[in-house]
């Protein structure tokens, strides 16, 4: 890590936490996370303080000319409005569709893709690209429900991607150690969906500004810990005939808090999970990241039949 790099590690880490402890008391009063029966948390909470990261991120995105990036800031602002009004669905997933095209448009990547293909396999190469995309968005907010989960496993999804992509990330990840210094169980503020979606934006960006397919599916993989729960929760909601637009409390981390587990203990799994995962995709190595995957999937298995809460809609 170089000097520059080391420098503007540090000044985002200290500006985030300065910066949250000093809105505390704001986003207490005008953003507080009141428990409901599908919350894992029983206090009030200020939540929203994901706006710190997505403020400070950008300032260096832009400084450091990753300009495509500044587009997630657009996901950042929505998802502060959704945390003070509750925005409807419809207009949640237009902004995130307009998101994700605008990235699909602006990615050296799609137009390769796109090259030399009849009209209709690039329609579906489309949709099925925008259902991925969107759902990453949605997943990665879907996961953001215990302390310290979501901040701790995307602090080694950015590594990734920066390492990936040669591009410098690093002023985020010293921006979420920053954040999950307060988000740590037991947590004084949660991120709320402007930190969520920002992060899984960030995600689709890191995607679709990949020189190659290979390096897109890295970074992909490199968010399996996440993405694996939320898509698996999905599918059998959707198997058991529930309405799988509506809140619950079914994911794979949510069974096991409910069943006595505490939020640091389920985090950590889920914290070291992705940080073997990523250091397998930084290595490319093929064996080591089939065998971290199957793995990842062997322990996800175990720890739902022999330890989480039963699947079983409340």
């Amino acid at each position: 890590m170089n000097k520059k790099i080391f420098l503007e590690f540090l000044i985002s880490f200290i500006i985030n936490w300065i910066l949250i402890y000093i809105n505390l008391p704001i986003f207490r009063k005008f953003f507080p996370d009141k428990p409901n029966k599908r919350s894992s948390h029983i206090q009030i909470k200020p939540s929203g303080l994901g706006i710190v990261f997505v403020v400070t991120s950008s300032m260096f995105f832009f400084l450091n000319k990753n300009y495509l990036f500044l587009a997630n800031s657009l996901l950042g602002i929505i998802g502060l409005i959704d945390d003070r009004l509750n925005l409807s669905a419809s207009i949640r997933f237009f902004v995130q569709f307009l998101f994700v095209n605008f990235l699909i448009h602006q990615s050296h990547l799609f137009d390769s893709i796109f090259q030399n293909n009849l009209l209709i396999i690039n329609f579906i190469i489309w949709l099925f690209s925008n259902l991925i995309l969107i759902g990453i968005i949605n997943f990665i907010n879907f996961m953001d429900g215990i302390d310290g989960l979501v901040a701790g496993s995307m602090i080694f999804v950015v590594l990734t991607s920066s390492v990936i992509l040669n591009q410098n990330f690093y002023s985020l990840i010293s921006a979420l150690l920053a954040f999950l210094f307060w988000n740590w169980s037991p947590s004084r503020v949660f991120m709320g969906d402007v930190g969520s979606t920002f992060l899984g934006g960030f995600i689709v960006s890191a995607i679709t500004n990949s020189s190659s397919i290979e390096f897109s599916l890295l970074i992909f993989i490199s968010c399996m810990p996440l993405l694996l729960d939320a898509l698996v929760c999905l599918l059998r909601r959707f198997i058991d005939n529930q309405k799988i637009f509506e809140p619950h409390k079914l994911h794979l981390y949510q069974r096991l808090v409910q069943e006595g587990w505490s939020h640091s203990l389920v985090s950590s799994i889920y914290i070291g999970s992705s940080a073997i995962i990523s250091i397998t995709c930084i290595s490319k190595n093929i064996i080591a990241i089939t065998i971290a995957i199957i793995s990842l999937i062997i322990i996800g298995y175990s720890l739902d039949k022999n330890h989480a809460k039963p699947f079983i809609s409340s």
